[in-house]
């Protein structure tokens, strides 16, 4: 059985491995002796990067994506263009099943124009058109879609879904986008099936303490889109909880080329550290997914601003809050019934500062709702499996 997983990179967005790894471990549940293998973003030397963490992680064969310029003249004219696109169909015609996970899928993002929205929702597209030349199954895993802004865009989403039986969505924003274009009860609400990663806790030790620390993670987005308040947000918190714990900066986005504050979440940490005179710690070194969801969850308490860090930390009942700038931040920590301790950019620093504070004076009774949800969720996990099966099995 070889099974094509899409839609997501390995090698400096932690969120990429978590997912991909958190479903491998369950389709191995449903198939003999499956081989895996993946097509990433294809830029500069990134999929050397991707093969050595692919080779890490067991997965058989890395090859590039391809967007919406391989298929579309005069672009995919350019000879480069076409020898990536061989390559790709050339992959997908060996594949039994194709997977795809792209977290945020189609959508209209406001920050973009029209033509980035379109060429980003047709480039998500292209893998649908591919398997469809290739009769080959492809099934759209759980994701985050919407807003749509343009007729174009719902177009688009209707005639990817069309065949799928089943359709998964993460988070109740994205059902109700997804409601104005599907029957309801064809629409399932799932968590984010990286809940159900394992953690080396025993990697702890890498920060040389044994005494409580807090976890925060930065982000290269919300530096993107608020800059000098996300720091100034992040500071304001570590000044405070340094009177109280060792405080341990963790990115979950580590871009090796040209990395800068609006691409690097270890960017983001340097300059937040640098104005605290060095005064906390970063996590600087690349970690795999298995031993960063240690870390997190070893701490006293984690805030964060990357998705990816807040499902490691939840899921293992670190009391967590959220710093948000998408639905997803909403959605995830109201299901494991955390939608209080969500903070919005629009709030003050003083508003995070005061969710820090409830979080130290009910911590107990947080673990303790936060493992009890767990278990529920992972319940939905197994019903999004039995569903995700019922979608092949009609195919």
């Amino acid at each position: 059985m070889n099974i094509l997983i899409t839609g997501l990179t390995l090698h400096h967005n932690k969120g990429g491995p978590a997912l991909a790894l958190s479903l491998i471990n369950k389709l191995n549940t449903q198939f003999d002796n499956p081989v895996y293998y993946m097509s990433v973003p294809n830029f500069q030397d990134n999929l050397q990067k991707e093969r050595v963490w692919a080779n890490f992680y067991g997965v058989k064969e890395v090859t590039g994506a391809i967007g919406v310029k391989h298929i579309l003249p005069p672009f995919s004219w350019k000879r480069s263009l076409r020898m990536q696109k061989k390559q790709y169909v050339e992959l997908m015609s060996r594949m039994d099943l194709i997977v795809d996970l792209t977290a945020l899928s189609f959508m209209d993002l406001p920050h973009l124009t029209f033509k980035q929205n379109l060429a980003r929702n047709l480039s998500i597209f292209t893998s649908r058109i591919i398997a469809r030349r290739c009769h080959k199954p492809l099934i759209r895993w759980t994701q985050s879609y919407g807003p749509f802004a343009y007729r174009i865009t719902k177009q688009i989403v209707q005639n990817d879904l069309k065949g799928q039986k089943h359709l998964f969505v993460r988070g109740e924003q994205s059902f109700k986008y997804m409601k104005e274009l599907f029957d309801e009860t064809r629409l399932h609400i799932f968590p984010d099936i990286a809940i159900t990663l394992p953690s080396n806790t025993s990697t702890a030790i890498t920060l040389k303490t044994t005494e409580p620390y807090v976890t925060v993670s930065p982000s290269s987005v919300l530096y993107s889109l608020n800059q000098e308040k996300h720091l100034q947000d992040t500071i304001d918190l570590i000044v405070q909880l340094q009177n109280r714990y060792k405080v341990v900066l963790v990115p979950h986005n580590l871009m090796t080329i040209n990395p800068t504050p609006y691409n690097c979440d270890l960017e983001v940490c340097k300059l937040i550290n640098s104005r605290l005179q060095n005064k906390a710690e970063i996590l600087s070194e690349d970690l795999d997914v298995f031993s960063l969801k240690g870390i997190i969850a070893n701490a006293y308490m984690h805030i964060g601003a990357r998705y990816h860090s807040i499902i490691a930390s939840l899921s293992s009942a670190v009391p967590t809050v959220s710093y948000a700038w998408h639905s997803k931040y909403q959605d995830i920590m109201q299901l494991y019934g955390m939608e209080k301790y969500v903070f919005e950019q629009s709030q003050p620093a003083t508003a995070l500062l005061q969710l820090v504070q409830e979080l130290e004076e009910n911590h107990m009774k947080i673990q303790n709702t936060l493992k009890k949800n767990q278990l529920n969720l992972e319940e939905q996990i197994h019903q999004n499996l039995v569903l995700f099966m019922e979608n092949l099995h009609a195919l």
